[in-house]
């Protein structure tokens, strides 16, 4: 399977963002690359309006495709985000090998975090 590009990673940020409204917003970063490429990352919050409303939680930062020979972060990212959203959106666990973690933690992080990926840092490095 071929790595996705620069437009399928925007793509699926917005195709999460569009599942999950009340728990996921797609933003599109000030600053462009300096081949003038839009920079999108993805606001998870669980909790009643927490995707639209003004952040004040304690943070975490996701990034991936920061290098350009680095090829599978910005794809693990957003399946990890559509992860995320769904098994709180479910209330339902998720498992990566052999670590669970319970419903109840999922729902304990996305009611009490803000977490912002940036998939794609590099989009440049990307195209090239």
């Amino acid at each position: 399977m071929p790595y996705m590009s620069i437009a399928a990673i925007d793509a699926a940020i917005n195709h999460v963002a569009a599942t999950f409204p009340q728990l996921a917003r797609a933003i599109v970063l000030p600053e462009p690359s300096v081949e003038n490429r839009a920079i999108k990352a993805l606001r998870i919050a669980g909790g009643s309006g927490a995707s639209t409303q003004p952040d004040t939680r304690t943070g975490v930062l996701f990034t991936g495709g920061v290098h350009a020979r680095k090829l599978v972060n910005p794809e693990t990212l957003v399946e990890f985000a559509l992860r995320l959203c769904t098994a709180y959106a479910n209330n339902t666990g998720l498992a990566f090998g052999a670590k669970t973690y319970a419903a109840e933690d999922v729902q304990l992080a996305l009611n009490g975090l803000s977490i912002v990926m940036v998939p794609m840092v590099n989009p440049d490095g990307r195209n090239h």
